[in-house]
């Protein structure tokens, strides 16, 4: 919703500072990403590894994301989600995913594997009691520290990784 999940944007940045492209968008978003990400991956303009990540309602969608793109033949290198809400089970898609997730409140789950899916899941539970929350989770540096080395070992070798993304317009 562009309100709750600033860590996201953090995240982003941090990305950047670490030499990817990498762009946030709201969840809604989805669709148009898994359609434009297609359209680079046919033009064999998609940059690897391919990571998607997403926050609440934004992880929900991080996970319709990469099924789309999975069952589309595009596999998606690594998900990240932090306490997605509503979906419970990763489909076809994602090669890898790490999902964050506290287990302290009323939202946030372990996932699991759904109809097609062969990667691998780590379910990593975050319990801090009432320091790390719903609304903060995707906040947590360590946590943003942990994706950051994972994406780093999952690079190990390659020498040139970025290229720019045109920018869009109206997307935060």
């Amino acid at each position: 919703m562009n309100i709750f999940s600033t860590g996201m944007n953090d995240l982003g940045s941090k990305l950047i500072d670490a030499g990817y492209a990498a762009s946030v968008h709201n969840h809604t978003e989805w669709y148009a990403l898994a359609e434009e990400l297609a359209e680079q991956a046919r033009d064999q303009r998609l940059l690897r590894p391919l990571a998607v990540a997403g926050h609440s309602l934004g992880g929900d969608d991080a996970i319709r994301l990469t099924t789309a793109l999975g069952k589309a033949g595009i596999p998606v290198d690594l998900l990240i989600t932090f306490d997605p809400v509503m979906t419970g089970t990763v489909p076809v898609g994602p090669r890898q995913v790490m999902n964050f997730f506290q287990t302290t409140g009323l939202w946030g789950r372990a996932l699991r594997p759904g109809p097609g899916f062969d990667g691998t899941i780590e379910n990593i539970p975050i319990n801090s009691g009432f320091l790390v929350n719903h609304f903060n989770i995707e906040k947590d540096q360590m946590l943003h520290a942990k994706v950051l080395a994972r994406l780093e070992a999952m690079h190990q070798g390659v020498v040139a990784r970025i290229r720019p993304l045109a920018p869009r317009a109206g997307l935060a």
